[in-house]
């Protein structure tokens, strides 16, 4: 992806008020529907021995899915992800992911993504498929009041 025609990716709402990926995914430069962002899998994350959580994977995946195309100016949410996992992915070493995204109808968007090691960036670790939707106005409070709804009367606005 050629520099000049690369921009960055905003952090996810979680993450924003930190300052920094608490997955450990650094920046990620996207440009014409293509993304590349540099990560590492810091030990908390282990889930056999130094082994990533198969939850990080996932995470880490629909993390830079979702930044992908908001860095194109998109706001998506995720409605389907499948990770296959390929090879075991290691703990503190320097990781790539890779994504492309394509538009599929009306405020929908097909992502694909893959999870490297920087020693053998030929192998993949894990691959992702997803689909990301465009969220109707008003999807938030939609949300809020269903969660509410299912928290009962009860429990405080989160």
């Amino acid at each position: 992806m050629p520099e000049a025609a690369s921009r960055e990716a905003p952090l996810c709402g979680g993450c924003r008020s930190s300052g920094a990926c608490r997955f450990g995914v650094g920046v990620l430069r996207v440009g014409d529907g293509a993304g590349r962002a540099e990560v590492r899998c810091d030990p908390i994350w282990q889930g056999g021995q130094r082994i990533a959580h198969g939850g990080w994977v996932a995470a880490v995946l629909d993390d830079v899915v979702g930044r992908t195309l908001a860095a194109q100016g998109t706001f998506v949410v995720t409605s389907e992800l499948a990770v296959e996992y390929l090879r075991p992915t290691p703990v503190d070493e320097d990781l790539f992911v890779t994504t492309e995204a394509r538009p599929d109808g009306d405020r929908r968007w097909r992502v694909t993504a893959s999870l490297h090691m920087r020693k053998a960036p030929e192998q993949p670790l894990a691959r992702a498929n997803a689909l990301m939707i465009e969220p109707r106005s008003g999807h938030y409070e939609r949300q809020k009041q269903k969660m509410a709804a299912l928290r009962g009367s009860d429990a405080e606005d989160r």
